[in-house]
């Protein structure tokens, strides 16, 4: 019975010091060889960035959609408000940015809380 040959896998970070080289002698017809690429922690770091900064230039357009349905609707439930706002944005928008969002407008007093309902919301003209 032929063994398999053993999966070496890499650590998920790089040094400068570290040294690949390639096996030649490896050379199975039936298995294939796949390399993935390892992102620099840097680049990770530089994207989390720009992500976070592009939303907060988007927070304005994220706030403009809550009070739009709202301002319609006059009382929303949570999970109606959140699905209008993520259909009614052009981008991608994640559901805990736009709860923090819903915060922020009921602290500016845009909004209020149901007193009777904890997951509905009254829109204050």
């Amino acid at each position: 019975m032929r063994s398999l040959p053993r999966v070496i896998r890499p650590p998920r970070s790089v040094g400068d010091d570290d040294v690949f080289e390639l096996n030649r002698s490896y050379s199975h017809k039936l298995y294939r060889v796949s390399v993935q690429q390892i992102s620099p922690q840097e680049e990770q770091d530089e994207e989390r960035g720009v992500e976070k900064r592009l939303f907060e230039d988007r927070q304005h357009e994220v706030d403009a959609a809550i009070v739009r349905i709202m301002k319609g609707k006059k009382v929303c439930g949570h999970s109606e408000l959140l699905a209008g706002v993520l259909a009614g944005v052009p981008f991608v928008a994640a559901p805990g940015d736009v709860k923090v969002r819903i915060e922020s407008l009921i602290e500016r007093e845009y909004l209020e809380r149901d007193p009777n309902t904890a997951s509905t919301y009254n829109y204050l003209a």
